[in-house]
């Protein structure tokens, strides 16, 4: 368990170049990257203010969506009212680190991700789906961005 994730689900790798701590989950489910679940609707937060608000303006996430922000390497859940789960990705789309259950007034880091996404709270047991369904839900939103 990483340091500052006790009491919660999590699942982390190191992050050292090519690692992929997943990669065993996805073969041994047949998953090539999309995963059955249908994507998440991402909200990508790009500039400065965004990035800093997260989640802490407008309405409170819904089943399905999530907050992708960009150029991130850490995030707080301080002034939060509901608990969520946090996908930090490296520059390849990878999670390198998830934590399904932040409470608010949680300080999370990841060294070697680029970028975040937050969504509601996962429960224990979904916690690799749903490293899968980011995954597929970040390669998606940038092919969108690219056509």
């Amino acid at each position: 368990m990483r340091p500052g994730a006790s009491g919660r689900d999590s699942l982390h790798a190191p992050g050292f170049g090519a690692l992929d701590p997943y990669a065993s989950l996805r073969s041994a489910a047949g998953i090539k990257g999309a995963p059955s679940d249908a994507p998440l609707l991402l909200r990508r937060a790009e500039r400065w203010a965004e990035r800093a608000t997260g989640l802490l303006v407008g309405p409170r996430l819904k089943a399905g969506h999530g907050l992708w922000i960009l150029r991130c390497r850490a995030v707080h859940t301080i002034g939060m009212r509901y608990p969520i789960a946090v996908f930090f990705l490296d520059d390849c789309d990878r999670v390198t680190s998830a934590i399904g259950r932040v409470k608010p007034g949680s300080w999370l880091r990841d060294r070697v991700a680029v970028s975040v996404v937050e969504t509601l709270e996962v429960q224990a047991g979904g916690l690799c789906s749903a490293v899968l369904r980011v995954e597929s839900s970040v390669r998606l939103a940038r092919r969108q961005l690219s056509a």
